[in-house]
Formats: C-alpha cells, sequence, structure tokens
C-alpha cells in the first residue's frame, strides 16, 4: 500500500505514514501549528516524501515489473504493477523496507496474461515433491538413491528384460548420480518416473512445477 512519510528535512528521520496525501499534509500543518505554539517553530523543518514509483524503484535495482491482479482466476480487477526478479530473500527484504512496499507471492498459469496476488511472504518458499505433482520424487543422498535404482535394475533382471533395456536405463539412472553429484547446499534432484528431471533449489523466490504454474516472490506498495 502506498505510503506518505512526514519527515525532518534536514536529516530525513521518519516523524509519521499516511495512506494519502491529504492525511499527510493535515498532519504537517498540525505539526507546525503546534511548533508555532511551543516557540519551536522552524521554517520548512518538516517535509512530505511521496511514495517512489515501482518502475523507478525496478529500473534502480535492475529488477523486472509485472501486472497483478487481486482475482485468482486472472481476471483484471484492482491492478497493481508488483516488483520481481530479486536475486534473494534478503535483497526483496531490504528493498522492500526502504520504500515501504509489501513483499507478496504471485502466481501465473500458463496462459493468463496476469500475474495473480496471494498471500504475504514471510519467508522464502520450501519446495517439495508433492509440489510438482505424483510421478516426481526429490532425491539428495547418493547412497539411497543406488538402493532405489538397484532394486528396480534387479526387478529387470529377473523379469528377464533385454540387455539393450537394462542398458537404456542404466544410462538414465547415471543421469540422476552425476546430478546428485553435483548438488550445492539446499539442492534437490528432481526425477519424473525415474528419470532426471532437473535441479531444485529447496528454499527458493520463484518456483514452477512443470506443469504451467509459476509463482515467484514480488514486492507492491
Amino acid at each position: 500500500m502506498k505510503t506518505w512519510k512526514i519527515q525532518d528535512r534536514e536529516a530525513g528521520n521518519l516523524i509519521e505514514k499516511f495512506y494519502s496525501l491529504e492525511e499527510a499534509q493535515t498532519a504537517l500543518a498540525e505539526y507546525e501549528q503546534e511548533d508555532k505554539e511551543n516557540g519551536t517553530y522552524t521554517e520548512d523543518f518538516y517535509e512530505i516524501v511521496e511514495p517512489a514509483d515501482v518502475d523507478d524503484i525496478a529500473y534502480q535495482y535492475g529488477l523486472q515489473t509485472k501486472e497483478t491482479t487481486s482475482e485468482r482466476s486472472g481476471y483484471p480487477r484492482n491492478l497493481q504493477t508488483a516488483i520481481t526478479g530479486f536475486d534473494s530473500f534478503e535483497q526483496a527484504q531490504a528493498i522492500a523496507k526502504k520504500f515501504d512496499l509489501d513483499l507478496i507471492w504471485i502466481t501465473r498459469r500458463e496462459g493468463q496474461q496476469l500475474w495473480s496476488r496471494m498471500g504475504t511472504a514471510y519467508q522464502p518458499m520450501e519446495i517439495s515433491s508433492g509440489d510438482f505433482g505424483d510421478d516426481y520424487e526429490f532425491w539428495n543422498d547418493a547412497d539411497s538413491t543406488k538402493e532405489y535404482y538397484y532394486e528396480i535394475l534387479g526387478d529387470m533382471v529377473r523379469d528377464g528384460k533385454s540387455f539393450e533395456a537394462i542398458r537404456e536405463y542404466m544410462d538414465k539412472i547415471e543421469e540422476v548420480f552425476d546430478a546428485i553429484e553435483d548438488l550445492d547446499n539446499d539442492e534437490m534432484v528432481v526425477t519424473r518416473c525415474g528419470e532426471f528431471y532437473r535441479t531444485q533449489k529447496v528454499h527458493c523466490i520463484s518456483f514452477d512445477d512443470g506443469d504451467g504454474h509459476y509463482t515467484q516472490l514480488a514486492a507492491i506498495q
């Protein structure tokens, strides 16, 4: 929500916030009148700082903007421009604090033009395999992963699968093992129907579920 701030002009110390320019102007006049009555009046001691334009903030920090709606369906209502493209949750928090912005999650389905505003963002998202769907699994431990896949290989041998089929399957799971070895902290390997799908951060500020549903961290006034 947009806020107008009254601060002292020289040092920039915040005195009070308001949600309309009219309220801020009324309060400033009252401050000055009170100072006159107390014999402490100084001309232009106070100033009203208007909210920064979100497009200007985004440009200043090399971020992006997206048009958002209050409706989950994507129907255009109560439109607001949101800032996105943050490098980290910490960066978003710092910018939000500096410009009195609110951090929220926004979502969009494939084919929708507008992003829908969701709940307040208090911390990064924590992703699990359930956020993808029934055919997906998460892996970050080589031993448990090998145990799982070696059991499948054993079943293939017992079922009399051809050497070519077993070799093809081994090539696929080797990609999974290689990805696990390359994992950084807070990362998991995602498989789909047993095959490597992608490497995914567990705690993140943007996410797509592979099925046309996108979520991002955003800042709005």
